[in-house]
């Protein structure tokens, strides 16, 4: 699979649909955490067996939910980096060298990029008004969202 890359303007559009994906990992995530407790307080309460199991079978549905909608992301190039932030990573070129433009749940737009090595703490400000920064010059692949 070739890799796509992505310009400002790009994973801007995909937005839409990232949100919605975004949104359900969250929801799913938030329900594994707490089905998560109460099998862990079922646990030290004694036989409860049934109920065990019962909980256990809702995690797995809930980790594969979660396992599907990340697929769904890589097969449009993104990536999740982070549940609770909402954290998901565009892969693009700038300068011949492969980055990230990074957003984040609760932003508009994407408006971050770092370097593939640099992660969240490493987030730089896009350039103001060029929404088709970078311009992923040479990309073999650039994704058309």
């Amino acid at each position: 699979m070739t890799q796509s890359l992505y310009s400002l303007e790009q994973a801007d559009k995909a937005l839409p649909y990232v949100r919605v994906i975004v949104d359900e990992i969250r929801d799913c995530y938030a329900e594994l955490r707490d089905l998560s407790e109460k099998h862990n307080k079922l646990k030290q309460d004694g036989d409860r067996a049934a109920e065990l199991e019962a909980l256990r079978v809702e995690i797995k549905g809930q980790a594969a939910r979660i396992r599907e909608c990340e697929e769904e992301l890589l097969a449009i190039g993104a990536e999740l980096k982070d549940y609770e932030l909402g954290l998901v990573d565009f892969p693009s070129e700038l300068d011949g060298r492969k980055i990230l433009l990074c957003w984040k749940r609760d932003e508009e737009r994407i408006g971050f990029w770092h370097e593939v090595e640099g992660g969240y703490s490493a987030r730089q400000e896009v350039p103001a008004g060029d929404r088709a920064w970078p311009l992923c010059v040479g990309a073999s692949t650039t994704r058309d969202a």
